[in-house]
């Protein structure tokens, strides 16, 4: 006979067998059992990954499409040159005998517009030093005619050397076949005597300063005014240095009028003191040394703010044309001014003159362009001849795109 605490474990171990399925069971029935403990997931461990080696394509440096060679400055726009600040001399030099016989003559070829009094008096010339160059400017716009001058004190004190370029003129000649690559040169000396006893009347001349003034009307009385005018506009430019950098200089570039006279009459005098030392100079065609090119680009460089009046549009073409024969880099500048000038001309004009205008204004700084950098802006890549307008267009956006690369 078993035991009871035989029957008891028997027991305990099928309950136990059982559980599983009464659990089951007694959830089923919607017993209040309790829920199963959710476990949370057993964490993943990823692996670092290594970065992606690059590929060999990758590695490359990226390629970019290079600028092609400038045709018109290969090493782009020169810098502008700093020009010397303006200063005035310390003391002036007395020319009182001289201005005496001046203050006449200039009276004597003023024209007066009323009956008034005319005053004449002189400025300051501040050159107390010894004077080494002079240079000049003289043109008339009719004829094409333009000269300028440089004249330098000489290695022998006793003589001054003399140097000039002119412009051809609007004419030339069919048998002139070098006109376009030659410039017409003069080079001769001075007696160093001969240029002080002109410049004891250039001097104070070029500082005169007129006024005419105009009396009180009388009452009741009728007012009249004397005028005059001319079409002959002329440009005249004396300046002079010393050896203590002080300067002298008047200019004028317009009509001779009424209105005007005070500012020409004393540099006209100036200059007609100085011709005949220049008179029997002979210019020669030449091509234009390294020396020569220097000074005038130079020269060009320093002109070309004090001609952008409206009235010395025929100086800058002129200056223009000689660039093309006598000037380097540091004038393409000027010459890329000139075209962007036509091509606003042309740009404004009626279509019935658009093409007259064109070669007009636009030929000659072409040309000039094409004798300073050897790059001709009419021929096409494909060997066309441009149109004046299309090849200046092309011209100043080739020279204003800098240098290559």
């Amino acid at each position: 006979m078993a035991s009871k605490g035989g029957n008891f474990r028997r027991g305990v171990d099928t309950v136990l067998e059982m559980r599983p399925w009464l659990l089951f069971a007694l959830g089923a029935l919607g017993c209040g059992a309790a829920p199963p403990v959710a476990r949370a997931p057993a964490p993943v461990f990823a692996a670092p990954v290594a970065p992606e080696a690059p590929s060999a394509r990758a590695m490359l440096p990226a390629l970019g499409r290079s600028a092609p060679p400038n045709r018109c400055l290969p090493n782009g726009l020169p810098v502008a040159a700093k020009l010397p600040p303006e200063r005035a001399g310390a003391t002036c030099r007395d020319h009182s005998a001289a201005e005496r016989r001046l203050r006449s003559e200039i009276a004597k070829r003023f024209q007066r517009s009323v009956a008034g009094k005319l005053e004449v008096s002189f400025g300051c010339d501040p050159l107390v030093g010894q004077v080494t160059g002079l240079a000049i400017e003289t043109g008339y716009g009719h004829g094409g005619s333009l000269q300028v001058w440089r004249v330098t004190r000489g290695r022998d004190a006793s003589s001054f050397d003399v140097l000039g370029v002119a412009a051809d003129g609007w004419i030339k000649h069919a048998d002139e076949t070098s006109v376009a690559t030659t410039l017409l040169v003069a080079r001769a000396a001075i007696r160093a005597d001969e240029l002080e006893r002109a410049l004891s009347t250039v001097r104070p001349a070029l500082t005169a300063v007129v006024r005419e003034i105009e009396p009180p009307p009388l009452p009741n009385a009728l007012h009249g005014v004397s005028m005059f005018t001319s079409s002959g506009n002329f440009h005249q430019r004396v300046w002079l240095g010393d050896d203590l950098e002080d300067e002298l200089e008047a200019s004028y570039t317009g009509y001779p009028n009424s209105a005007t006279q005070r500012l020409y009459l004393g540099l006209e005098i100036a200059r007609e003191a100085l011709e005949p030392l220049f008179e029997n100079f002979e210019f020669r065609r030449e091509s234009a040394d390294a020396d020569l090119r220097a000074w005038f680009s130079e020269y060009l460089v320093r002109a070309w703010p004090r001609l952008q009046q409206s009235s010395a549009w025929w100086v800058r073409e002129r200056l223009v044309v000689l660039a093309g024969k006598a000037g380097d880099a540091s004038v393409v500048p000027m010459i890329v001014s000139e075209l962007e000038r036509g091509l606003s001309e042309v740009a404004a004009a009626p279509p019935e003159r658009s093409r007259n205008l064109a070669q007009r204004y636009l030929e000659e700084p072409l040309a000039a362009l094409k004798g300073v950098t050897g790059w001709d802006p009419r021929l096409s890549s494909g060997g066309s001849v441009l149109w004046f307008t299309d090849a200046a267009r092309e011209a100043v956006r080739e020279c204003k795109r800098g240098a290559a690369g």
